[in-house]
């Protein structure tokens, strides 16, 4: 797993439901329907939203609505971290885009899980190193980008859940 373990209540808090104000707004572009603004509150939502249509021009909505989920990558993550407070989160993301852009700007997907784990055991330390790489993402193209986006979104989910799950 690419994040470091936390307690029932630190994953209650991940998984909080923001207040108006505290949202992310991505969008939703579709070339039938045009582009539509998806105000985001919560972690489960984002991972709804990037489920929706991140790959090869992924569905949204199902039958002949075929569009893209987009965010601007490093909005994205200052969201994550400045509004739903998950610096992990938010630094393994960064890394992960960072390490799959590569010097050159050449994509390498099947690093990303490896970056995210080695950001989790120092992602305090390396906050500032992340940020200023992932300002190199955008060498890196955008559907690559939700996809690594989309995973980590899922995989930090499904580790919150399962701790909340065995609290129980």
């Amino acid at each position: 797993m690419p994040f470091l373990p936390v307690a029932a209540e630190q994953a209650r808090f991940f998984l909080r439901e923001l207040d108006w104000g505290g949202q992310f707004i991505g969008t939703a572009l579709n070339p039938t329907l045009g582009n539509t603004p998806i105000y985001i509150y919560s972690l489960a939502e984002a991972n709804k939203f990037f489920a929706a249509g991140h790959t090869s021009l992924g569905t949204l909505g199902g039958s002949s609505r075929v569009g893209i989920s987009w965010v601007e990558a490093p909005e994205f993550v200052r969201w994550v971290r400045d509004s739903l407070q998950d610096l992990e989160l938010a630094i393994v993301i960064e890394r992960a885009l960072a390490e799959a852009a590569g010097p050159s700007g050449q994509a390498d997907a099947g690093s990303a899980a490896d970056a995210a784990a080695d950001a989790a055991t120092d992602a305090a330390a390396d906050a500032a190193a992340a940020a200023a790489a992932a300002a190199q993402s955008p060498l890196l193209p955008y559907l690559k980008q939700a996809k690594i986006m989309a995973e980590l979104v899922h995989v930090r989910l499904l580790q919150l859940r399962e701790v909340l799950d065995n609290a129980e």
